[in-house]
This record gives C-alpha cells, sequence and structure tokens, in this order.
C-alpha cells in the first residue's frame, strides 16, 4: 500500500495537512494527511501517517517527523496547513525553510485551519458568561456567524 501510494504521489502538486490531538488516555498523537488530484483530476485525499508523539511535540521534533513522512512518500508539499498550535506553525516554517528550491518550481506555503478556529469560536460560544450561570457568551456567538457568513 505505502509503495502504491509513494508511486502515485511522485511528482504530483501536494498540499499536506498536520493535526495534533490528544487520546481519551492522553496519549499524544499527530497525523499527516495528504491532498491531490490523480491523472484524471479527481481529488484525492489520504492519511500518510498517524504517529505516536508521546516522546515531545516540540517544534523540533515535530518538524523532524515531519520531515521524514514527506521524505518517506518522497513528496514536495506546496501547501501545508496546520492548526495555530506554536509548536506545530514554527515545525511547519522550519518544513518550508529547510526545503531547497532548486528541487521544486512552487515553494510551500503555510495556511492555518479555518475549521479549527471555527471550532474553538463555537466552544467559546456556548460557554457561560463570567457574570451569568446560564447565558451562553453572545458576543462571541454573533462573531462566529459573521465568520461562518464570510467563509
Amino acid at each position: 500500500m505505502k509503495e502504491r501510494l509513494r508511486t502515485e504521489l511522485t511528482g504530483k502538486s501536494v498540499a499536506v495537512t498536520c493535526d495534533g490531538w490528544l487520546s481519551p488516555v492522553s496519549i499524544e498523537f499527530l497525523t499527516m494527511c495528504a491532498h491531490y488530484f490523480d491523472v484524471n483530476w479527481v481529488q484525492r485525499t489520504c492519511c500518510l501517517m498517524v504517529v505516536d508523539m508521546r516522546a515531545d511535540t516540540t517544534a523540533s521534533n515535530l518538524h523532524s517527523v515531519m520531515a521524514s513522512i514527506c521524505s518517506l512518500y518522497n513528496i514536495k508539499p506546496v501547501a501545508f496547513t496546520c492548526d495555530q498550535g506554536r509548536n506545530y506553525t514554527k515545525a511547519v516554517d522550519m518544513f518550508i525553510q529547510a526545503a531547497d528550491p532548486s528541487e521544486s518550481p512552487l515553494k510551500c506555503v503555510r495556511y492555518i485551519c479555518c475549521a479549527h478556529n471555527l471550532n474553538l469560536v463555537m466552544g467559546d460560544a456556548f460557554k457561560t458568561s463570567p457574570d451569568s450561570h446560564d447565558t451562553p457568551n453572545y458576543g462571541t456567538f454573533l462573531l462566529c456567524c459573521v465568520m461562518c457568513y464570510c467563509i
């Protein structure tokens, strides 16, 4: 499976998404997915790897894991999407800075995941305000509605 996917991804413009998450038993994981178009221009998405990050989620370690996954599949991402966590944004920036410009005519760009931000805003919107035990935070809810309209 890995070899078939590696062959399919070679030479393609690939966008990568990565996210860290915590399991119910407090184990940290990193998931990386690739997004690309096949030869028939059908959009494809595949999970490249889920890595147990129990050891360390510093930017340096995340960068190392991201680089090794990209190397394993022989991909040079043209876009990298992650959340706003400082360790993830720094790791992606390190990845972009380490890229050899002679290997790809396209410079990789980092994007922030707007769905993640929307999820954070919605979480805040439904928390009760500090001065009331039952009232949702309507200011945050209104901001969320504006964001949804703009997207």
